[in-house]
């Protein structure tokens, strides 16, 4: 009996029921909340027994098969990394915390409050005193119970819930007498809304109720309740915790879209302070990736105060995550080992299965065919006439337009043709739009916004977005224009600054939906304005930096301001001149007269012919989209198959298993050429010292 609930059968089907687990967990916290998440699944007891009992399975084979000699050290090793990763979940959830620590400018403090809310019971009878610390995790979608019990002296304080309410709001009930009741019309928790909670407290045959409200983040306010002789406080809400260390905010710096009110990134300029460790005023720089580690305790940058003169920061003090990143490398490393061991398990299976029939062969081809397909995903539509206006570029003014060179944000130089593919792929989701190329359509949007507006790309993957918007249900891409409103100008805009504002861990669907659509939205905004469009060597610069128009045109000096001026409007006249009468002289024209300019201001970083070349056939081949349904197929066949194999080891997949590993061969070669050539792209553009002696062009 022992034997059977401790076998390796029951390891895998543990392994199935965990991942079954984890995706009713992100369905119930994406309708529910994360508390709701932490309360029915990550924090309940039952599933730390069941993880305990893996573990105890896990433990249980590497002793009876003793994968610990030297010839099994590959499968040991494997089984070790899951005993590591248990070993570092464990401290992480018995050890360790997490919360925030909020920073006005110019102020400095050793103080975070916990992510989690405590509650907290201290009952006194006269200088006899009880207390009780208790993490809680409330649920939107089932009841809710805590029952304690304090002793003051010979005597009893019991408390008990009454009601919970996610999100509490006061109404008049509909009695004769009027009398005001909290309700909650939400589900999930609201930022800036309070939760209720309702407790009876009993000392023998007397009791009173109490009702504690808290906040996400925010302390607990203290209440007292006396019973004769007893008193009791009580408080929900997060925990105040000491740091060993201070920090002080110097500067609270946020950066916006061009043009816009949107937050595209923002960071905090910090000191610390240890006196402990001797460390006066160390300076610091914390934004979106930069993390501050210190003393076990990790600083992200998560929010800010509506001024603009204060900082949230995420803080992370978990002793489990080194053992679980040293348990993930002995997971991959036994992986790795096992596949490729001789007499490995991997190996033996290969030996003794049979040929798997041609009908599932061609069933699986079937499936990568259809997932290739470029049905796969919804594209927007458009009208033949639109579809007509917008491929109307002359191909040759297209094509030069692609070559120029642009520098990216990251100061790499690239072709236009590069940064055009990244701008569709962004505010659409989709490589490519209407059939048309990336680089006509970029080439439109600049030169005439007022129509491009118009048309539908941006993409919208939630249902409440398109709601907001006043779309149809089930619109997947959105109009510039839909977004704004006379009255009210951008519809998004209250919803986008509260998304913002959240940790990220706090972050719904819609939230992350929400910031997303405005990244969209903003980027779509800059090609418009141009602003995306580096494509201005600064003269003489000794970093080489290059600029976009209307930078050029402000910042240049007069003379060289005035012939970026110029180009500009020769290739916006020429674009409009071509559409109506077929000449596309003047924008020929323009571009070329563009490339001049950075031939002899950017010639230190400019791309040659060969590099354009190269990266725009890279760019045709799209290896990384091509391969993306190729590693879903062969990864859910490799899943399934395992799973079949472990409960019945004589399935015949021998063929199966040849054909997938060697189109996974082709495709991860293909893969590392990929990288290769996207590397070599990146960073062995051609350096030259020479200097084109031309003149301005006028």
């Amino acid at each position: 009996m022992l034997k059977t609930i401790l076998s390796m059968r029951v390891a895998t089907a543990l392994l199935f029921i965990f991942g079954v687990v984890i995706g009713i967990a992100t369905f119930i916290e994406n309708d529910y909340g994360t508390q709701t998440a932490r309360a029915v699944i990550y924090s309940a007891r039952w599933f730390e027994i069941f993880l305990l009992f893996f573990l105890i399975v896990l433990i249980y084979n590497i002793l009876k098969y003793k994968s610990y000699k030297k010839a099994k050290w590959s499968i040991f090793i494997f089984h070790l990394s899951f005993l590591v990763i248990g070993i570092g979940a464990a401290l992480t959830r018995y050890v360790g915390y997490e919360g925030i620590m909020h920073i006005r400018e110019g102020q400095s403090t050793n103080i975070m409050v916990s992510d989690v809310k405590v509650l907290q019971i201290e009952t006194t009878n006269g200088e006899k005193k009880d207390s009780l610390e208790k993490p809680i995790f409330f649920s939107s979608m089932t009841k809710n119970s805590i029952k304690e019990s304090l002793s003051v002296g010979d005597r009893d304080v019991e408390i008990e819930l009454l009601e919970y309410l996610p999100v509490a709001t006061k109404r008049l009930s509909p009695d004769p007498d009027g009398k005001e009741v909290y309700v909650s019309d939400s589900l999930k928790t609201v930022a800036g809304k309070p939760e209720m909670t309702r407790f009876r407290v009993s000392v023998g045959e007397e009791s009173q109720e109490i009702a504690l409200f808290s906040y996400k983040g925010g302390v607990g306010e203290i209440k007292k309740l006396k019973f004769q002789d007893i008193e009791v406080k009580m408080s929900l809400g997060a925990k105040v915790i000491p740091l060993p260390f201070s920090l002080k905010l110097n500067d609270f710096q946020l950066e916006r879209y061009p043009g816009s009110m949107s937050p595209s990134s923002y960071a905090s300029e910090v000191e610390l302070t240890d006196k402990e460790k001797g460390v006066d005023a160390m300076p610091f720089r914390i934004y979106m990736n930069h993390v501050l580690d210190y003393r076990g305790y990790r600083f992200f940058q998560s929010s800010y105060d509506m001024d603009e003169k204060g900082t949230v920061l995420s803080v992370n003090h978990d002793p489990g995550t080194l053992p679980t990143y040293f348990g993930y490398i002995l997971m991959i490393i036994g992986m790795i080992w096992n596949i490729f061991a001789k007499g490995g398990r991997f190996q033996k299976l290969l030996k003794r299965t049979k040929k798997l029939q041609s009908a599932s062969l061609a069933t699986l081809s079937i499936a990568f065919i259809a997932l290739s397909s470029p049905l796969y995903s919804a594209s927007p539509t458009i009208s033949d006439e639109q579809k007509t206006y917008i491929d109307s570029i002359d191909n040759e003014v297209v094509d030069k337009f692609s070559r120029l060179t642009v520098q990216g944000m990251q100061g790499r130089m690239k072709p236009m043709d590069t940064l055009a593919r990244d701008i569709i792929s962004k505010i659409s989701g989709k490589s490519s739009l209407y059939g048309i190329s990336s680089s006509e359509i970029v080439l439109g949007m600049t030169t005439n916004p007022t129509y491009y507006q118009e048309l539908p790309m941006i993409q919208i993957s939630h249902t409440r977005v398109a709601k907001d918007l006043g779309l149809k249900k089930g619109t997947k891409f959105a109009k510039f224009s839909d977004f704004f409103d006379e009255k009210i100008g951008y519809k998004l805009a209250q919803k986008v600054t509260e998304a913002g504002r959240k940790k990220a861990i706090d972050k719904n669907k819609y939230d992350q939906e929400i910031v997303k659509i405005d990244e969209r939205l903003n980027i779509a905004y800059m090609v418009y304005m141009g602003s995306l469009l580096q494509i201005f060597p600064v003269p003489n610069d000794t970093n080489n930096k290059w600029v976009n128009p209307q930078e050029a045109i402000k910042d240049f000096q007069p003379e060289a301001g005035g012939i970026v001026k110029q180009m500009i409007q020769y290739l916006f006249g020429g674009i409009e001149n071509g559409k109506k009468n077929g000449d596309w002289k003047s924008a020929n024209q323009a571009i070329a007269m563009i490339g001049l300019f950075q031939k002899k201001f950017g010639s230190e970083v400019l791309l040659s012919e060969e590099m354009v070349d190269m990266e725009l056939k890279y760019n045709r081949l799209r290896l990384f989209q091509r391969l993306i349904p190729l590693y879903l197929i062969l990864g859910v066949i490799l899943l399934i198959l395992s799973f079949i194999n472990i409960l019945k080891p004589t399935f015949s997949l021998k063929k199966t298993m040849t054909i997938t590993w060697s189109i996974l061969a082709v495709g991860f070669a293909l893969h590392v050429i990929g990288m290769g050539l996207r590397w070599y792209i990146a960073n062995h553009a051609p350096w030259s010292n020479s200097y084109e002696a031309l003149v301005f062009i006028s």
